[in-house]
């Protein structure tokens, strides 16, 4: 069971930074900065969480 979450966080820190440079591009950092900040806080979580995933392993 822990193997999928932490395979699943570890995706996800990789991926979550693609949205930032959409935000900062629009300038929706400036109008959202309430969201941008989540998005910061998400991305933090799911680097702790996966940290310990290989990504060489299914």
């Amino acid at each position: 069971m822990l193997g999928p979450v932490r395979a699943a966080a570890f995706w996800s820190a990789v991926a979550l930074p693609l949205t930032y440079l959409p935000m900062v591009a629009t300038g929706a950092v400036w109008d959202r900065p309430v969201v941008f900040c989540a998005l910061l806080a998400l991305n933090a979580v799911a680097f702790l969480a996966g940290h310990g995933h290989d990504p060489g392993t299914a």
